[in-house]
């Protein structure tokens, strides 16, 4: 009798094993499916503002907005904001993060034109009026096509071009500067290691390799050459500043700018950085004198 008991606990203790390990499957199986809906989080046109229009910096000094379409090597078309200033030595190519689109951000292209630069702010494939459907090898292509309209159409010099990425951004930025290290200046806000150490950070019972998509700004930053501006919040909750850290301690750039910014979260580096601009114009400065020294 004994016996039967103890057979009954194991068939009923290996039934529960085997619906949970069902269960976890089929999550597994859920996240790999729809894994490119939890990485972009993309807002439509016509959510937000996207009037065009002349923006006053002061009295006497304006900036002027205007829409520009891109056609990507794949022949998506995606849509930019490019901002440009009265005087304006540099352009700043900024990749936005994974959620909205570039109408939420205007405020912050308009803000960094006072460096003085101009600023191509684009919507990845599937955001604000951008075609297409976003993933990890078609923003590359978009920040690419973005990158050949500022040397190709608008004539703009590889040396006065600044790539700018924040959080997803950084990562679609790192890999910018990877393809074209003769680019003046590399700055990124909220970068994480790599999209696999977040996803196990978000799900911990999520094995590494289950995730398709790479974004490995750790592994990238290794052969980064160009002047590196990077700013993080100390009370980011998503990226911790952990991660901030490893990026700053692999980075191979002979000149490397490292700022954490206290009491800033995931998207408030700009609002808690003191001289947030100033130290923009700071690194360029010394990348103008330092370029010239990188072999």
């Amino acid at each position: 009798m004994s016996d039967k008991k103890e057979q009954t606990k194991l068939t009923m203790f290996m039934w529960i094993l085997f619906r949970f390990a069902c269960i976890y499957i089929v999550l597994i199986i859920a996240l790999v499916i729809f894994e490119n809906k939890l990485i972009f989080i993309p807002a439509k046109y016509p959510d937000g503002d996207w009037t065009t229009e002349v923006i006053k910096q002061s009295a006497s000094s304006t900036v002027t907005v205007s829409d520009v379409f891109i056609q990507t090597a794949d022949d998506v078309k995606i849509h930019a904001f490019y901002f440009e200033p009265a005087v304006s030595e540099y352009v700043i190519l900024y990749c936005h993060g994974n959620a909205g689109n570039i109408a939420d951000r205007k405020s912050i292209s308009a803000a960094l034109t006072e460096i003085p630069a101009s600023v191509l702010s684009f919507d990845y494939r599937g955001y604000g009026r951008s075609e297409g459907s976003p993933n990890e090898q078609g923003v590359y292509l978009d920040a690419e096509a973005a990158w050949d309209y500022l040397t190709q159409t608008k004539k703009i010099k590889a040396e006065n071009i600044i790539i700018f990425g924040v959080s997803l951004g950084a990562a679609v930025a790192i890999e910018l500067a990877k393809r074209h290290p003769d680019a003046r200046l590399l700055v990124t806000e909220s970068a994480f290691t790599s999209l696999a150490d977040m996803a196990t950070r978000q799900f911990p019972f999520l094995p590494k390799f289950v995730v398709r998509a790479n974004f490995n700004n750790l592994e990238k930053i290794k052969s980064n050459k160009i002047p590196y501006l990077q700013f993080h919040g100390i009370e980011d909750t998503l990226v911790p500043i952990s991660m901030a850290r490893q990026l700053h301690r692999a980075s191979t750039s002979k000149y490397h700018w490292y700022h954490e910014i206290k009491e800033a979260g995931h998207n408030e580096v700009m609002l808690y950085t003191k001289n947030y601009i100033s130290i923009w114009k700071n690194a360029l400065e010394a990348s103008d004198y330092l370029k010239k020294e990188i072999p």
